[in-house]
């Protein structure tokens, strides 16, 4: 027997997700180029509440902090299109897990928006939009009886 159409609906939420995903990543890539200007912003702030330690060492934790907040962002964004696949392909449990990565997403844009340059505000504004409507997308009316169904094996990047 075939496997049953995919819903438009889930094929529109798998390229939200994926189009989240490149301007996560190219968000991603400009801030690396303001990298200079968002270490000197989080210095001050390390240099205010540790003023007795040594400048190199509010330098490594100014410079590590940025880094593990840039990469943590990567990795929420390759996390959503890893499992974006799989929701395209029919995967039960996708959805959750998308909703999931959505909401740390979403807190983790709350969370820097505040600090960093106006490119990438935008960037991460239209990624949270682009999530947002992902997300409401994989859960319409008729959607959820397509991922109770059985599908192919595939991991298919296109609609079928």
């Amino acid at each position: 027997m075939a496997a049953p159409p995919r819903p438009r609906a889930v094929a529109v939420s798998y390229w939200c997700w994926l189009t989240a995903c490149l301007v996560g990543t190219t968000t991603a890539a400009v801030t690396v180029l303001s990298f200079d200007q968002l270490q000197a912003g989080l210095l001050t702030m390390v240099e205010r509440e540790f003023p007795n330690e040594a400048t190199a060492t509010r330098d490594e934790v100014a410079t590590a902090a940025l880094a593990i907040l840039i990469g943590f962002g990567v990795t929420v964004v390759l996390a959503q299109m890893m499992v974006a696949i799989l929701m395209h392909a029919g995967r039960r449990g996708a959805r959750p897990a998308l909703v999931l990565l959505a909401v740390i997403g979403g807190v983790y844009v709350a969370g820097v928006l505040g600090a960093v340059p106006l490119a990438t505000k935008v960037g991460l504004l239209i990624t949270a939009g682009l999530m947002a409507v992902a997300a409401i997308l994989m859960f319409v009316p008729g959607v959820g009886r397509w991922f109770t169904g059985k599908h192919s094996n595939h991991y298919s990047l296109v609609d079928d």
